[in-house]
């Protein structure tokens, strides 16, 4: 956490939106894990899976519901998420400061595992061409039958 501070990320987030004391609070997100982290476990991408993390068990909180879990569904051709640089593993780090717990309630899926699920669950007028459009926008040609 003093290594985010000192970067000026932890400041902004605190003020802003409270992701520390809630980082603090987080039966997901291992607090000691992140002090004691080597350099801010938060920098590039996985800045955004943090923030969802806590945002994921914020809802299941004041929605009253057992469980939060985050998943994140992503082309597989997506490496972008997943790598910063030209070697660090994005998934690995964000994982190392999550509790037991949060690692079971975070979940990486490739889109293209969903995709016949999709069509199966799509059903009734205009499901097609929202299938279209979903496809367009999110799946690479070629990927999706």
């Amino acid at each position: 956490r003093d290594f985010c501070l000192s970067r000026g990320l932890g400041d902004v987030y605190k003020r802003q939106y409270e992701n520390w004391p809630a980082t603090e609070a987080s039966a997901l997100v291992d607090s000691a894990a992140v002090a004691n982290a080597r350099s801010c476990p938060f920098r590039g991408s996985g800045q955004q899976l943090w923030r969802n993390m806590l945002l994921a068990e914020r809802v299941a909180s004041c929605r009253g519901l057992d469980r939060a879990d985050f998943m994140v569904l992503a082309p597989g051709e997506n490496t972008a998420l997943w790598r910063e640089g030209s070697s660090e593993d994005v998934d690995a780090n964000f994982r190392r400061v999550l509790t037991p717990q949060g690692r079971k309630r975070f979940h990486r899926v490739r889109l293209e595992r969903v995709w016949s699920m999709l069509g199966d669950a799509a059903a009734g007028p205009g499901a097609n061409a929202w299938l279209a459009a979903f496809r367009e926008k999110y799946l690479p040609m070629g990927v999706g039958g």
